[in-house]
């Protein structure tokens, strides 16, 4: 049974993501470690990642870099779109 994007296995009392949400998350990791990116594309990562954070715990405790690159970003909108790369320099 799927509720809200997850897979529940009601039997075994196991929630999983969809193999497809997994690849596109894999795939938008890759590209924010791989290429310069805005406040906004991190900020819809972090949500991305937050949510499944909620079926695969460990997920979370993965995002706080990411929210700590975030908050490096100026707070005046004009400069909102300053490309960073996520990963070693």
């Amino acid at each position: 049974m799927t509720v809200l994007g997850v897979e529940i296995d009601t039997p075994t009392m196991t929630a999983r993501l969809p193999k497809d949400k997994i690849a596109a998350y894999l795939h938008h990791i890759n590209i924010a470690t791989h290429a310069p990116q805005s406040i906004k594309s991190l900020q819809s990562l972090a949500g991305k990642l937050a949510w499944a954070g909620r079926v695969i715990p460990v997920g979370r405790r993965l995002t706080k870099a990411l929210h700590n690159e975030i908050g490096l970003f100026p707070h005046s909108p004009a400069l909102n779109t300053c490309p960073i790369t996520l990963g070693p320099p």
